[in-house]
């Protein structure tokens, strides 16, 4: 129980912050990018060598939700990395039948990554 504001501490979770009731993210901008490093490969896109990061922006799953044109979550206000690479990419995934995958291009693509657990919620191209 958090005595100072009468709430049950839940574990997994950040304190919040008195000023502004956000919670506080537990992935720093370092460990986003050290967490990042390398070569990516999140489910059907890989990267061929490693990718550039072209954007690291901590925000909300609101407004992420209205950056890719998608939805990302109920909890509207959870704070999420966004986080865009651009290099030469994979894609493995599809609908069945699908050949693709086996070329190799350069593109740029994105993933959302809660900012307190570090999972990936959402993962793409980026489209422009």
């Amino acid at each position: 129980m958090n005595e100072e504001r009468n709430e049950p501490f839940i574990p997994g979770t950040a304190p919040r912050s008195q000023a502004n009731e956000t919670p506080i993210p537990l992935l720093t901008e370092d460990d986003m990018r050290r967490h990042m490093a390398g070569q990516i490969h999140v489910g059907s896109i890989k990267s061929v060598g490693q990718p550039e990061i072209t954007q690291l922006t901590l925000m909300t799953t609101r407004e992420a939700s209205g950056l890719i044109h998608n939805f990302i979550s109920f909890q509207t206000d959870a704070l999420i990395w966004y986080v865009e690479f651009h290099g030469t990419f994979l894609f493995t995934g599809g609908p069945p039948g699908y050949q693709g995958g086996t070329i190799p291009h350069e593109a740029s693509v994105f993933e959302i990554i809660d900012a307190q657990t570090g999972n990936c919620l959402v993962k793409g191209f980026v489209t422009k």
